[in-house]
């Protein structure tokens, strides 16, 4: 018996011994010379807290409080690792499995990623062979761009290159597959009932989009099918990063209901309908966060058996003498056709012509940043007096038009009915100030000083061009 509990009490003492041991071994010592390497490694500052040795329930290494960057732009929790045993006395050491825990990966990461993906593969087998990484809840947190409930699975060679890659993202809402091909990578991505993490918060019911992935230039997505909103989108997008960031590409939207995409922008309902766009994007910008202050957009546009919130155009004949008619109410349309330009000063309807059973209309109109409204609609209803369109300026907010008479009109008008009397007068001083307008001009102007720079810009190259291509000649003449 007493055998037996010397037996026990050993095994008691050898366990115990086993799971206090990692906080007797002095591994903190290690941390300065991990510190170093790291940094030396990542071109920047890394900070560890702590450095812990298992052994149950198999060997394994933990690291916690990872911080990269003087102020962090990649902060992990803990890191797990863990070796394959028999080969701790082989030549090559294994590591089985390295598992990233708690990771938030910050905007100047971005830059430095593709310096860090020259480094990827290599060019034999290494010291060190890791197998597999895994990374868990993890979190995007960029200046435009957030992404939350991040896992990647990470299946890698014998020489530590990239195998394949698997993403899983916002409660498996959207997933991504990685191939490499060649120096580059084959990129696969599906989504359901997700919301874009950049720009408006876009729902794709459905989204799935093929393309190829190269680490220090781009990825280029060559097919993009979606649902969204009870319509469909398909298209080709471009995003760089080798000189400059840029967006390039365009879309065929068809028959999305465009109330509750208008309500990403606006509280209040402004619009519905059915609206069809082939949306064309051209944006470039020194760095991803300056993207957003290079929007560029051109599309036209249509809007399908809609109505248009908070104004009734149908009144436009009364707004001569009641200047509150438009006010309140709403207008049905069949078809809202026209031209958008979206730049970061706002937004730029031309070309608008609104269409329905009694009423025609069209309209230049400009929407600021801060949702301004300024331009003009012409109106004409059939069935009234009035043979002409009626002038109207619009102004107020998205939230609160305000449409009157413009003050051309109103002159008109007034001195048509002086010289002529009412009815037949009102409408010929209205024509005679519409002429006016049209030759002297009272449209809202696009306000878009880049073209402009552009343009300059290209013709000051092809002024150096040219002196380029005289100079060999001046410099002949002189011999």
């Amino acid at each position: 018996m007493k055998s037996h509990k010397r037996m026990l009490l050993g095994a008691v003492i050898a366990f115990a011994t086993v799971l206090v041991l990692p906080f007797l071994l002095p591994l903190d010592h290690f941390i300065p010379e991990i510190e170093r390497a790291a940094s030396e490694q990542l071109k920047a500052p890394v900070k560890v807290d702590s450095l812990r040795l298992f052994f149950l329930p198999i060997p394994h290494l933990t690291v916690e409080g990872i911080a990269v960057g003087k102020t962090p732009f990649l902060e992990v929790e803990k890191v797990i690792i863990t070796p394959r045993v028999t080969s701790l006395f082989s030549s090559q050491k294994v590591i089985s499995e390295i598992r990233l825990q708690g990771v938030v990966i910050g905007q100047a990461l971005i830059a430095k990623a593709s310096a860090w993906a020259t480094k990827s593969g290599g060019g034999g087998p290494a010291t060190v062979r890791v197998e597999r990484v895994e990374v868990r809840n993890a979190f995007v947190n960029l200046t435009d761009f957030k992404l939350r409930n991040i896992d990647i699975d990470l299946e890698l060679t014998p020489e530590s290159g990239l195998a394949r890659a698997q993403v899983h993202a916002d409660h498996n809402h959207l997933n991504a597959t990685l191939v490499p091909r060649d120096k580059d990578f084959a990129v696969e991505i599906t989504a359901r009932d997700w919301k874009l993490p950049a720009g408006p918060p876009l729902l794709m019911s459905r989204l799935t989009a093929s393309g190829t992935l190269k680490p220090l230039q781009g990825i280029t997505f060559a097919t993009i099918e979606g649902r969204l909103y009870d319509g469909t989108a398909s298209g080709k997008l471009n995003i760089g990063w080798a000189n400059e960031w840029t967006i390039a590409g365009n879309l065929d939207i068809r028959s999305v209901e465009i109330q509750p995409v208008v309500a990403l922008f606006t509280k209040d309902t402004t619009i519905s309908g059915r609206l069809t766009a082939n949306p064309v994007v051209d944006m470039s910008a020194p760095s991803a966060a300056q993207l957003a202050d290079a929007v560029d957009v051109e599309s036209d546009f249509k809007v399908e058996k809609g109505i248009l919130y908070n104004i009734d155009l149908s009144n436009a004949p009364k707004a001569l003498l009641n200047k509150d008619a438009l006010k309140g109410g709403q207008t049905r349309f069949d078809n809202f056709t026209g031209h958008l330009s979206v730049d970061p000063a706002g937004y730029y309807l031309s070309k608008v012509e609104i269409t329905s059973g009694v009423l025609t209309a069209d309209a230049e109109i400009s929407i600021s940043s801060k949702q301004e409204l300024s331009g003009q609609i012409d109106v004409a209803i059939k069935g009234t007096s009035a043979l002409v369109s009626t002038p109207l300026a619009l102004s107020g907010t998205v939230q609160n038009p305000s449409l009157y008479p413009s003050k051309t009109a109103l002159a008109g008008a007034a001195a048509g009915t002086a010289l002529l009397g009412p009815g037949l007068g009102t409408t010929v001083g209205m024509k005679a100030a519409r002429m006016t307008q049209k030759f002297f001009g009272g449209r809202p102007k696009k306000k878009k000083t880049e073209p402009a720079k552009v343009e300059a810009t290209q013709q000051a190259r092809d002024q150096a061009a040219a002196d380029e291509k005289k100079q060999p000649a001046a410099a002949h003449t002189g011999r």
